[in-house]
């Protein structure tokens, strides 16, 4: 019985959140513009870069799949970014904590639309990549297991993120704002991690490795060590 509530509330939240995403049509036009826009750039910029780097050890027979692979991969793994932090510090966090449903249930929906639409956007502009760029993607055990770390890592700094700015009152905390702006630059979405000049690499020791990129040797190891099981 219980677990038939929280199913139903986790349906009325998804049921809600859709109902006032799809009213609001024209951010939904700027959105769609914008990936649009943001596909295009990323296709040009990556034919037109030519980058000095074996890009073959990394399963990618060229940069273009090199950087499209990893912008999939950067959005997958990103998906629960501000899902707790948000939840606990948004203005209705009190009106939902005093509510019949449980917690859980409660957490769960007011997040299930975000990542549902964005796991859309996401199979989207896969299907893009492949359809008019010619994108070649290996499934297997090992990307299951890179993209799954990544998102508990992601998790875990969000709890932090959470706990930070609740003790502090702040906007951002430290940890997460430092990760931002440093992990694009040493992850390798852009280009190779062995790549970086010397003085970035105390922060690709530090950053790069214990995030999914650097899982093994890259963030292409499931696609190079393991066998391949499927092939789009």
């Amino acid at each position: 019985m219980i677990a038939v509530r929280g199913v139903r509330t986790v349906k009325a939240f998804i049921f809600i959140q859709k109902e006032v995403f799809f009213s609001r049509r024209f951010d939904l036009l700027l959105q769609f513009t914008g990936l649009g826009l943001n596909i295009i750039f990323i296709g040009i910029f990556a034919k037109l870069i030519t980058i000095n780097a074996n890009i073959s050890q990394y399963g990618t027979s060229n940069y273009l799949d090199y950087l499209l692979i990893g912008s999939i991969i950067h959005n997958l793994v990103f998906l629960p970014r501000g899902s707790i932090s948000s939840f606990v510090l948004g203005r209705i966090f009190p009106v939902l904590y005093n509510s019949p449903a449980s917690l859980t249930s409660i957490f769960i929906g007011i997040n299930a639309w975000r990542i549902l639409w964005n796991l859309g956007l996401t199979f989207i502009v896969t299907l893009v990549y492949i359809l008019f760029f010619g994108l070649r993607i290996h499934l297997n055990l090992g990307v299951l297991i890179v993209i799954l770390s990544g998102i508990l890592l992601i998790f875990a700094l969000d709890l932090f993120s959470a706990g930070f700015r609740i003790a502090t009152k702040a906007t951002q905390d430290p940890l997460n704002w430092f990760f931002n702006i440093t992990a694009q630059l040493v992850s390798g979405l852009y280009f190779p991690p062995d790549k970086l000049p010397p003085g970035f690499s105390p922060s690709q020791e530090y950053i790069q490795k214990p995030t999914f990129y650097k899982w093994a040797d890259s963030q292409w190891v499931a696609a190079t060590r393991y066998p391949k099981s499927f092939q789009v």
